[in-house]
């Protein structure tokens, strides 16, 4: 059983607004002209974002640094003033001197900015023109994520997937796994668990979306009755990620699959845990019992057709009776 994906939109773009601003902070403190320590920058990068704000504001325009329109723009977009940000960042993005990776890294932020505002078009407008001035590279791969999230935004799953894979094949190695990862949300909504496999088993044990793919894998082998295997991810999840896989969906998927494998005395045990680390009204427990109780109702009854009502059976009966009034 599949859950329902995730949508990753919202994290995904905070994950990737974040990744951009400490690039743009640690670059150069470009056209800065003086050494205070009061710097629209400097408040800026200490998360002074209104001081910041108030310091820029005052200043005469003669008197406005390259490094005042960016700090001013991240803290604008820091508490909630988009327009305020737009402005800033175009106005810097305007001053002909302002080139090179830097710029870069500004034309990303500026983009994710429209993204998160749920602009998508001119995101992915924004991320293209800025990708076609780039060659391969860890840079590009950004922006190449930009517009396959925009376009996964956008429901053009089909289109954003083909973004991914290029985003994949030029990220740095410490953005392949969450762009791997992505990539194989994306295929998963598609209906390509292949692919989706493919990618999940590429994303790395030691990344941070190991415990995420791992149970991705766990789901897709269940659906497609690749047993032995769900039990396999679920078993390296629990080793690996002990807490991520400590939820009450584990534990079902885990009964489901021993049960399948007519595993049963592995399968009531793990079903007495399931009951003790979660509680008996969990609804993943109640699905994960009646799925028990079924299979061995159907396993006493062919043990012993003569008898028509088994006690195993009548048991199952009781449990449909009482129902949820006594659970809830």
């Amino acid at each position: 059983m599949i859950q329902p994906v995730i949508n990753m939109n919202s994290s995904t773009k905070l994950v990737i607004a974040a990744t951009a601003l400490l690039l743009a902070m640690s670059a150069p403190a470009l056209g800065e002209g003086n050494g205070s320590l009061m710097s629209v920058r400097d408040l800026s990068s200490h998360g002074a974002h209104v001081e910041a704000l108030s310091t820029y504001e005052g200043k005469a325009e003669s008197e406005i640094t390259l490094a005042d329109r960016l700090a001013a723009a991240k803290s604008a977009w820091a508490i909630g003033l988009p327009d305020r940000a737009r402005k800033y960042w175009d106005e810097a993005l305007s001053e002909g001197n302002f080139v090179g990776s830097e710029r870069q890294r500004e034309l990303l932020a500026r983009s994710i900015l429209e993204l998160q505002e749920e602009n998508y078009d001119e995101a992915r407008a924004r991320a293209e023109r800025a990708a076609a001035d780039l060659d391969a590279s860890p840079m590009r791969a950004q922006f190449w994520l930009v517009v396959a999230e925009a376009l996964k935004a956008q429901g053009a799953y089909s289109q954003a997937e083909g973004y991914y894979r290029r985003a994949v094949s030029e990220a740095s190695l410490d953005a392949k796994n969450e762009m791997t990862y992505l990539l194989g949300e994306c295929q998963l909504r598609l209906g390509l668990l292949d692919d989706a496999r493919y990618s999940y088993t590429a994303v790395e044990a030691s990344s941070k979306y190991s415990a995420q793919a791992l149970r991705r894998l766990a789901e897709i082998d269940l659906s497609q009755r690749n047993y032995e295997g769900a039990l396999t991810w679920i078993a390296e999840g629990r080793d690996n990620n002990p807490q991520e896989f400590d939820d009450p969906w584990v534990g079902y998927a885990r009964v489901s699959a021993l049960l399948q494998l007519e595993r049963m005395r592995d399968a009531e045990q793990e079903l007495d845990q399931l009951r003790v680390r979660h509680s008996e009204k969990e609804p993943w427990y109640i699905l994960a019992e009646g799925e028990y109780l079924g299979r061995a109702g159907a396993r006493a009854r062919l043990a012993n057709p003569a008898n028509a009502i088994p006690t195993v059976r009548k048991q199952a009966q009781a449990e449909v009776r009482r129902g949820t009034s006594e659970r809830y």
